[in-house]
């Protein structure tokens, strides 16, 4: 989902809740850039395979089995 969209949705939650304030609107828009963010890496994730851990090969050639980094994202 795009940020706008974020913010929208967290602006309704916030309305419906009875919490909305306008100063607020500058941590909606922090909140909402991080899950557009999210979304994005999820995305990566899923078109990548799913794999939670991944193979990286260093400069010597040497294969070292790391967490997925779209995984650290995520999460």
């Amino acid at each position: 989902m795009k940020k706008n969209a974020w913010k929208s949705r967290i602006k309704k939650a916030c309305k419906a809740a009875g919490t909305y304030q306008p100063f607020f609107d500058h941590v909606i828009a922090s909140l909402a850039g991080i899950l557009e963010m999210r979304d994005r890496a999820e995305e990566q994730y899923i078109e990548s395979g799913s794999s939670p851990i991944v193979k990286h090969t260093i400069r010597n050639g040497a294969v070292n089995i790391v967490k997925n980094p779209t995984l650290v994202v995520i999460m």
